[in-house]
């Protein structure tokens, strides 16, 4: 429990140290999503690129799939500048769709 009593100078010092803590977490957690996204786009190009179209899963194969897969990524529009959690949903959600039509759901 907060001691409501405290002096105003201890209490926003305390609240510095959380929100530097946080900062700290917060950049950790930005870095570890980014590096599992990039994975997951990284096994899809690896699934996608096969020499031999046996080697293809069939998701890579199938004409409808892949024609589905093209227009979701065409469709993505995404504002960087701003930096915005539903742009990175966007991307999450459709990197999601492909890995399910490539078999890795």
């Amino acid at each position: 429990m907060i001691d409501k009593k405290k002096n105003p100078e201890k209490l926003r010092q305390e609240i510095i140290a959380e929100v530097t803590a946080l900062r700290i977490q917060f950049r950790d957690i930005v870095q570890r999503y980014q590096a599992n996204l990039e994975a997951k786009m990284v096994w899809s190009i690896n699934n996608l690129t096969a020499s031999e179209l046996q080697d293809l899963p069939e998701g890579a194969q199938d004409r409808d799939e892949l024609a589905e897969m093209l227009e979701s990524l065409k469709l993505l529009k995404l504002k960087p500048q701003k930096g915005r959690i539903k742009d990175i949903k966007k991307i999450n959600d459709t990197i999601e769709m492909i890995l399910i039509k490539l078999g890795n759901d």
